[in-house]
């Protein structure tokens, strides 16, 4: 079933956004940019359109919000078992001189999702289904290097994770299960555009986390924009939950 409009949250790296439901569903992504073909697209067709899914089981309770001045989402989920915090971002390296108007980023063509265990103990699995050119375009999907690798035609995108994935015709998954203080990625690149070094660890997708941050803090710094109560936005903190 479809899901309204005002259940998605919008991460982005100046170049591309993808919009993530609040059960932690991608449903929209258009790559490397905001105008490409969209290969993530559930929010049109639940049927055709691809995602990439989180499936925790027993969800008792869901709360979102960005971190301070970001445009880094954390979504924490109360489950029978445990208490689980997925963090979303795409990554953005400032450029060597930032404009007086505010730094424009240059982007990995990356989405990073981290999720950590922080109560209890949790387990369940991503699922990465792409669907190319508004699911117009049929793609092979093969392992590669402790990777998952597809392709349709020019279009490519890899998937990387921290645990060993699985691939069954189209779609890519890859099962978890975290006690608590331990932490999951599952990094997403755009292969056409991504040039990026690879990351390799939980340490090095925490150290994009920490410059993603970053970035976005000095942005908001800069933001004088006051909306409906005359404060800085910077000065706001975006929470919602149900």
């Amino acid at each position: 079933m479809s899901k309204p409009i005002c259940d998605y949250a919008i991460v982005g790296d100046t170049h591309a956004n993808a919009l993530i439901a609040r059960d932690g569903s991608v449903d929209w992504l258009c790559w490397p940019r905001h105008d490409s073909p969209a290969l993530f697209l559930r929010l049109l067709d639940d049927a055709k359109g691809g995602a990439c899914s989180v499936d925790l089981g027993g969800i008792r309770h869901i709360e979102r919000r960005y971190l301070p001045g970001t445009n880094v989402l954390e979504t924490t989920f109360a489950t029978a078992t445990g208490r689980a915090r997925l963090t979303d971002l795409m990554p953005v390296n400032p450029p060597e001189a930032e404009p007086d108007e505010g730094p424009d980023g240059e982007g990995d063509s990356r989405l990073i999702r981290l999720l950590a265990c922080d109560e209890g103990r949790i387990s369940g699995q991503f699922v990465v289904r792409p669907t190319f050119d508004y699911a117009r375009r049929p793609c092979t999907a093969r392992s590669e290097a402790g990777t998952v690798l597809f392709e349709a035609g020019d279009q490519r995108l890899r998937v990387s994770a921290s645990c060993a994935l699985s691939v069954e015709g189209e779609v890519a998954a890859c099962s978890f299960a975290l006690a608590a203080g331990e932490t999951f990625y599952l990094i997403l690149t755009h292969g056409e555009d991504g040039k990026a070094p690879a990351i390799e660890d939980l340490a090095g997708a925490r150290d994009c986390l920490d410059r993603t941050v970053a970035y976005w803090r000095r942005w908001s710094e800069r933001c004088t924009y006051g909306g409906r109560t005359g404060r800085p936005c910077c000065a706001r903190r975006s929470a919602s939950s149900s």
